[in-house]
């Protein structure tokens, strides 16, 4: 399940409580490809506002229902990455990638992590040289940042998706959503290279810079 599609399934469960008639106002859908989340991600891009076709639509059967994920999902986490060493110290976040923050569905990412000091560094090998050095790194950092945002998120959208299955207890979901577990998630950050990668070029080319094209991690 990706960001993208979690954030359908919050709007299609809003209709769904307001329709009588199944999901037939799935009609009306904005849909996003799932094969580049992640890049849009990078580029802040939340949704790519194109609308479903009549043959991409499978409409339910009448008085069909949500399942239990989607319901679980009909407020979507808002995300906030911090750099402030006093303000992560305060958020007892220090050593930990992220802490959501479930009364007030807000996760916030520890953008000093580890794990984006060591993206950082490997991409600023990758990219040495196509760029002014502060310039550069500010860019490559954003990736870094980002990129682990975008882990962190898909795992705490995940493990909220499980608040009304079957199985799973309150405490199963506190641990799930721990900073411990989130970390975990950020911590492998080389699934993110060729996105991050892909997205660092375009914003060099965008700042007038002649970047080399990203090649496969």
């Amino acid at each position: 399940m990706n960001l993208a599609t979690i954030l359908a399934l919050s709007h299609l469960v809003q209709r769904t409580e307001d329709s009588d008639g199944g999901l037939d106002e799935a009609r009306a859908a904005d849909i996003d490809s799932i094969d580049d989340e992640e890049d849009r991600f990078l580029r802040g891009e939340r949704s790519s506002g194109q609308r479903a076709t009549e043959k991409k639509i499978r409409k339910a059967p009448e008085g069909a229902k949500l399942s239990k994920e989607a319901q679980a999902l009909e407020r979507v986490p808002t995300i906030e990455i911090l750099d402030d060493a006093a303000e992560i110290d305060g958020k007892q976040m220090k050593g930990r990638a992220g802490r959501f923050y479930k009364d007030a569905q807000t996760l916030f990412i520890n953008g000093l992590y580890s794990a984006v000091d060591r993206m950082t560094s490997e991409l600023e090998v990758h990219f040495a040289g196509q760029a002014e050095g502060e310039a550069l790194r500010s860019i490559i950092l954003r990736a870094a940042q980002r990129s682990m945002a975008f882990r962190v998120g898909k795992a705490t959208c995940y493990a909220i998706s499980k608040r009304l299955v079957d199985g799973w207890s309150l405490e199963d979901l506190e641990r799930a959503t721990s900073p411990e577990s989130l970390s975990l998630a950020a911590d492998d950050y080389r699934q993110s290279i060729t996105a991050a990668r892909k997205w660092i070029s375009f914003e060099l080319k965008a700042h007038g810079f002649a970047a080399a094209e990203p090649e496969p991690a």
